[in-house]
């Protein structure tokens, strides 16, 4: 394996001269810088990342905050490995690599110890939760950091869908159908939740409707990780025990809609005949069922590249003001919204 003394023997300098080429340092004159890149590319060097780490406090190392292995993220929430599918794509164009981390219990110092140790050169948290003390720790620490969510103080580097305009999607397409009563179903103190609720409120507002009170159902969280699905389940259940299920239903996640389907098919609701159900992510299984699921599409992958490529703007000094990017959502349309025609 070539060292860097064999790069600096092979172009006819010395180590600090082809230090100087590598961290595109100032007065090597252009002939020099070429002897250089020639020697490197006939050698195949490899710079050192311990060395390149000593040379400029750069590790090229970013780190990704997911929720605890308890919760197996990456298989009962499919959308974090989609997170980093995106985040590693940018992180690899920009010749970065990925610490992973397990988040939990607020342990906010374990993090700027990190950075103290020159591990990593910024963080992604892609879990946020409401009054998260582990935002207020990353804001403390001065250390470049971005979130995947809507954090209670907008002007924190952050991404986020546009939840909002999703949640006047899902509307729009249930009003064009002329159902007479719309129910929602998902979670009090999510801010994505909260978006969606209102987009849709705004839809049926344009038409003269609204969202009656006995076909909102909001859950909180405390601050843990919830079971979606029996979160639809018990729902449903509850509305259809007391006879007062709405003909449409928009569940803020898909996880949701298919508890709300589960108890459809347990009591012999069906989809869309009897309720229409448009529900959010659109999830891999969503489009496997029977009806498939409509669903307004979360870009998950291209949150995590939005992500990746503020991080490495806030490290470079160039983040847009307000650091944010705003990703727009789109609406799948499939069978369990039911056909125009029959609504």
């Amino acid at each position: 394996m070539a060292t860097i003394a064999d790069v600096a023997r092979l172009a006819g300098v010395g180590t600090t001269t082809v230090t100087k080429v590598l961290t595109n340092r100032k007065y090597v004159s252009d002939v020099t810088r070429k002897r250089v890149h020639e020697a490197i590319a006939a050698l195949d060097y490899e710079p050192s990342a311990a060395g390149r780490m000593l040379r400029t406090g750069v590790t090229h190392v970013l780190g990704v905050i997911t929720p605890p292995p308890e919760t197996q993220p990456f298989t009962q929430y499919g959308m974090f490995s989609r997170y980093l599918d995106g985040i590693g794509l940018v992180a690899a164009a920009h010749g970065y690599d990925l610490l992973w981390i397990t988040g939990g219990g607020g342990d906010v110092p374990s993090y700027a110890a990190l950075f103290k140790s020159k591990r990593l050169d910024g963080l992604i948290d892609v879990y946020i939760l409401p009054h998260d003390p582990r935002i207020a720790g990353l804001k403390d620490s001065g250390y470049p950091f971005v979130l995947i969510g809507n954090p209670e103080n907008a002007a924190l580097p952050h991404v986020t869908a546009a939840h909002h305009d999703g949640g006047l999607l899902a509307g729009r397409a249930l009003t064009a159908r002329a159902y007479a009563s719309v129910g929602f179903i998902g979670l009090a103190d999510s801010p994505a939740s909260q978006g969606r609720f209102s987009g849709l409120q705004l839809a049926l507002a344009e038409v003269g409707q609204r969202v009656r009170r006995e076909h909102v159902a909001l859950t909180d969280r405390a601050g843990r990780l919830p079971d979606y699905e029996e979160i639809g389940y018990s729902t449903m259940r509850r509305w259809i025990d007391r006879k007062i299920v709405p003909r449409a239903i928009v569940a803020a996640w898909d996880s949701i809609a298919y508890g709300v389907l589960r108890a459809c098919h347990e009591h012999g609701c069906v989809v869309p005949d009897d309720v229409a159900i448009v529900g959010f992510d659109d999830e891999t299984p969503s489009r496997l069922l029977t009806p498939p699921l409509a669903s307004v599409r979360t870009p998950v992958r291209e949150l995590g590249s939005a992500a990746a490529k503020l991080l490495l703007e806030v490290i470079e000094g160039t983040a847009p003001d307000p650091p944010c990017y705003v990703v727009p959502m789109s609406l799948m349309e499939r069978q369990s919204l039911g056909p125009l025609e029959r609504a």
